[in-house]
Formats: structure tokens, sequence, C-alpha cells
């Protein structure tokens, strides 16, 4: 006679709670280059340096409230933040986003990058837009006072090759 105890039934049953349990999980595809910031930018300074970077067609977006900032914040009322979304010219497959995040008025990070979840971002977008990122984070550190941008590349399950030296804008002088 075959009997099926809560032991055995817990014993099969584990695999698959493991499967939809890691089933939730989000899977992010990205290129970013990202700062803690201690300060609230001046979002004329961002949105200026940002549509004044070549090969950025237009920008869209600005001062919002969040609702992707921590949704576990001890004071989730005072959550802030600004995104701006930046373009280049049809058919370039550019396309990216320049945000400050934080919590209870605290500014925490400054982002410029490109993010698609749970979709593969395609590498030819990807191609395309890292230029851009890393011209404008030149732009936002010269003109607006950021640090650490520059430097701080990240790509996360996509393919980030070394960068020619030509996608660095020339120098020029800054934005007033």
């Amino acid at each position: 006679m075959n009997h099926v105890t809560i032991s055995h039934l817990a014993k099969l049953s584990a695999p698959l709670l493991v499967a939809l349990t890691l089933s939730g999980c989000e899977v992010f595809y990205s290129v970013t280059r990202s700062a803690p910031i201690s300060e609230w930018p001046d979002e004329q300074c961002v949105r200026h340096a940002v549509e004044q970077t070549p090969g950025v067609v237009g920008v869209r977006g600005g001062h919002r409230p969040s609702e992707y900032v921590n949704p576990n914040a001890i004071c989730p009322s005072d959550r802030f933040a600004f995104s701006y979304t930046f373009y280049g010219a049809p058919d370039s497959n550019v396309l990216g986003h320049v945000s400050a995040w934080g919590d209870c008025n605290k500014p925490e990070t400054f982002s410029v990058g490109r993010t698609q979840i749970n979709r593969t971002l395609p590498q030819e977008f990807v191609d395309a837009t890292r230029p851009l990122i890393l011209r404008i984070a030149q732009r936002l550190e010269r003109d607006c006072g950021f640090t650490g941008l520059v430097a701080s590349e990240r790509c996360t399950n996509v393919v980030c090759p070394p960068l020619a030296t030509e996608a660095a804008e020339p120098d020029s002088k800054p934005l007033n």
C-alpha cells in the first residue's frame, strides 16, 4: 500500500517551490554610470547638459514623485526623484535616462544609462547608447559638479567592449 506522508510530499514539492520563488525575480539588462550624491542636483543644469550633448536629439520628462524608489523606506511619502529620457535621431537606437533619487528629502544616487527589465537589451542599442552615456556623464561632471560618473560604468547582462577614444566628447567650454 502506498502512503504519502507530509514529509514525502514536502520533499517532492521543494524543487517546485524553489522554481516558483525564483520565477518571480526580475532580470535587469542595463548599461549605467551612477554615483552617490549628497545634495539634489540642479535640474536645469542637468537637463541643459543632456540637451547640449552631441547625438542627443530630444529630452523629455522632469521633476516627479518616484514610484520606483525603495518601497520599504521609513518615510515613503517623502520619496523624491526626477528623471529625464533622452533619445537620438530616428532609427539611431539611442535611448536612455538621467535620474536622481533618494528618500526622506535626502538624495542618494544619480544615474545616467539605459535599462530594460525582463526584456533583453539588444546589443545594437547598447552600442549606440553607450557613447552618449559617456558624453553626458562628462558634461554633467564638467558643467553640473558631479563626480564619479565617468569612471563608474556598470554593464548588467549586456556586453560592453572598451569604448573607442572618439566616444569621449571633445574638450569644449563649459555651458553657462
